[in-house]
């Protein structure tokens, strides 16, 4: 059940991982639910971070590209001035204004995707955090489970070790089997 809530809100590697655990035995489940899906997480997050980034520093380079564009263009209206050619002064100022618009787009783009970059990148570093918490709980867990399986195993040692000489020995003498 545990499995199948990551699943439905995961990103591509947990998703990845949970459908194969959810294929397998329940240790594997179980596996996954306490220790596994941090790690994938971290994984999507640094993924999705690393997307974030890329896409932001491509926007960047496509505003660089018409920022020159923009400049360019300036450049044209200014030699058209000069040759006292409204016409193309016009024309020149049209495709300066929308370069001007598509770089100012540009910016926009690049910086909501630094925007997003940081949001990864804190929802990595607070996946990490849990994942770090899980893994000490587990490594108690297992300490503590240990612990209990041979103070059993001893209790067990001793009542087979004291059931031996008294199944040997029979029913005291006057002990009737049925009451």
């Amino acid at each position: 059940m545990a499995t199948a809530s990551i699943l439905a809100k995961a990103g591509p590697y947990t998703k990845a991982h949970a459908e194969a655990a959810m294929e397998g035995p329940a240790w594997i489940r179980r596996n996954f639910v306490a220790s596994v899906q941090y790690k994938t997480a971290q994984l999507d997050h640094d993924s999705a971070t690393h997307i974030a980034a890329i896409r932001g520093a491509i926007a960047a380079a496509a505003k660089i590209a018409h920022k020159a564009q923009e400049v360019a263009a300036r450049a044209q209206e200014a030699a058209a001035k000069a040759r006292n050619a409204a016409k193309d002064a016009l024309e020149w100022a049209d495709k300066a204004k929308k370069s001007s618009d598509r770089a100012a787009s540009y910016a926009k783009e690049a910086k909501d995707n630094a925007d997003a970059a940081d949001k990864s990148a804190a929802a990595a570093q607070a996946s990490a955090n849990e994942a770090k918490k899980a893994a000490a709980t587990a490594r108690s867990a297992a300490r503590s489970a240990n612990f209990s399986a041979n103070r059993a195993l001893g209790a067990a040692r001793r009542a087979s070790s004291t059931a031996s000489p008294a199944a040997s020995s029979g029913p005291p003498p006057g002990a009737r089997p049925w009451a």
